[in-house]
């Protein structure tokens, strides 16, 4: 938290003993899974990841996920080149949003999807704050049976590595 407060200039750096003044040497990656379709699904695990994947590594025609109006993870389905992604594919990546949300507890959660290329950060914002447009809203219930069946499909880092 330090780092990226220091990061936004919030607070002043600071050289703390045994880091030498150098970023850490890796830094993490979202969750991957695959769909029962076979796409892949991204899931950010902060803020930052959630910036990284939606901003740098997300290709315009893949699809973005999130709860609507609640904190949580940012979920991407890697279209490749494929034209159109399944329904089911869609709605195991809103089980995710919601399952990685703050309404994981909830029935009925609410989850907008749209396209990467109608997602935008506005000037100035914090990392993971997105704005978006062009969306539909899905209705899912992270029941625990389906998140657990998704998560079983895990990529392994060099699936995940390749790829993107």
């Amino acid at each position: 938290m330090r780092r990226e407060l220091e990061a936004q200039g919030f607070l002043a750096r600071t050289n703390r003993r045994g880091t030498g003044g150098k970023r850490r040497a890796t830094e993490s990656e979202p969750h991957a899974f695959r769909s029962s379709d076979g796409f892949v699904i991204r899931v950010g695990r902060n803020n930052v990841q959630n910036d990284r994947l939606t901003f740098r590594k997300a290709d315009k025609r893949d699809l973005w996920l999130h709860v609507k109006d609640a904190p949580g993870s940012h979920v991407v389905i890697e279209r490749g080149q494929a034209d159109e992604i399944p329904e089911r594919t869609i709605e195991e990546a809103a089980t995710l949003a919601a399952y990685f949300s703050r309404m994981r507890d909830s029935a009925n959660v609410p989850v907008d999807v749209t396209e990467v290329r109608h997602v935008w950060k506005p000037n100035g914002a914090r990392p993971g704050f997105a704005l978006y447009d062009h969306q539909r809203t899905l209705f899912v219930t992270p029941e625990r049976s389906l998140v657990e069946s998704i998560m079983s499909r895990t990529l392994a880092r060099r699936e995940t590595s390749d790829s993107r």
